[in-house]
């Protein structure tokens, strides 16, 4: 190694990326552990980096692994030589040796998730958005306050509560919970957090929000709530900050018929822990299914629910209910449970 991790990766996002030395460092401030950042090195020279964070994820009831990726970068003068390409093939046969179900992103272009698709990466993450105009107050707020301490442990804990009623979603840690919340704080804070008490003082809501740079737009990221008053309670408070810009609410997906748009992306790096987790979640399924991974080849096996288990049976020549790609798959197993119920596979919406 030419030189320490954090180093190479800072150099490189700095090239690529613009970044401020301040930004870089609260970046890589959050990084647990320096196997986060990932390089390839040519010639002894760092050309391309990455990171890739661990977290739980909870899927039909089970906490799985999930590696969340971001910051792909490789430096200018090396690009056109498939670099990013031979590390993340390394990536992802590493999220999969350390016991991780999937790995995801988040594209930062549009035209990214061609690029990510060519490694098995399918857009499964959606937004619901609401628009509101300048004019909308959501409510009036009786019967709710603002929490003297937005950073505290009975904040994180009412969010952790909330975030576990969610069928299948990312879990985040106090850890990064509370450095949120303190970076919503502050002259150079780029988005600002509510979280909201009831009046016996539990709290019961909570959103984080960012204002466009030309100061017309409030766009709310996450919004949590023990029930419908309580979400528009923090609506309200946001509105109360900002009374006169329009709102566009980044909502989860429904039951609807609403039209939803994609933003994140997620492909299944081990095939067998997600079916696994499927058959204990549904003892009743039972189905077989051949999954063909070109990426990953120790995915591509014929695979037999039943009875809570799954097996493989790769000597069996029959055709089996499903003969799909790992792509497939994943789209299948993130997908709204309506979907699900028709294609005979249960399917559900994830959440980052």
């Amino acid at each position: 190694m030419v030189m320490d991790k954090k180093d190479a990766a800072r150099k490189i996002w700095k090239e690529c990326f613009g970044y401020s030395d301040t930004r870089i460092s609260r970046m890589l401030d959050a990084v647990c552990d320096d196997n986060d950042i990932l390089l390839l090195e040519k010639g002894g020279q760092p050309v391309s980096t990455l990171e890739m964070r661990r977290f739980d994820f909870l899927f039909h009831g089970e906490m799985v692994g999930l590696s969340m990726i971001s910051h792909c970068a490789t430096r200018r003068s090396s690009r056109g030589n498939g670099f990013m390409s031979e590390l993340m093939m390394s990536v992802l046969e590493a999220a999969r040796r350390r016991g991780d179900m999937i790995a995801a992103l988040v594209p930062t272009h549009d035209w990214l998730s061609f690029l990510f698709g060519r490694w098995g990466f399918s857009t499964v993450f959606y937004h619901d958005i609401q628009r509101f105009t300048s004019l909308h107050t959501f409510g009036n707020g009786h019967g709710y306050h603002p929490v003297d301490n937005p950073a505290s442990d009975e904040v994180y804990m009412a969010f952790r509560e909330m975030e576990m009623q969610r069928p299948c979603t990312l879990i985040v840690s106090r850890r990064d919970f509370q450095r949120r919340v303190m970076e919503s704080v502050g002259a150079d804070a780029t988005e600002s957090f509510v979280a909201m008490a009831d009046s016996e003082g539990r709290v019961v809501s909570m959103a984080w929000a960012s204002l466009s740079a030309d100061g017309e737009l409030l766009t709310v990221t996450d919004l949590l709530g023990v029930d419908t008053e309580a979400i528009r309670a923090a609506m309200h408070e946001l509105r109360r900050m900002y009374h006169d810009v329009a709102v566009r609410i980044m909502a989860l997906p429904g039951d609807g018929n609403r039209h939803l748009y994609g933003y994140g992306m997620a492909r299944i790096v081990d095939v067998g822990r997600c079916l696994s987790a499927v058959a204990a979640a549904y003892p009743e399924l039972c189905t077989t299914m051949r999954v063909t991974d070109r990426i990953i080849p120790d995915n591509s096996h014929y695979y037999v629910i039943e009875n809570g288990s799954l097996y493989l049976a790769d000597e069996r020549t029959d055709a089996p209910a499903f003969d799909i790609t790992a792509e497939v798959l994943c789209r299948m197993a993130f997908s709204s449970p309506k979907i699900g119920s028709v294609l005979g596979f249960p399917s559900v919406r994830p959440v980052l």
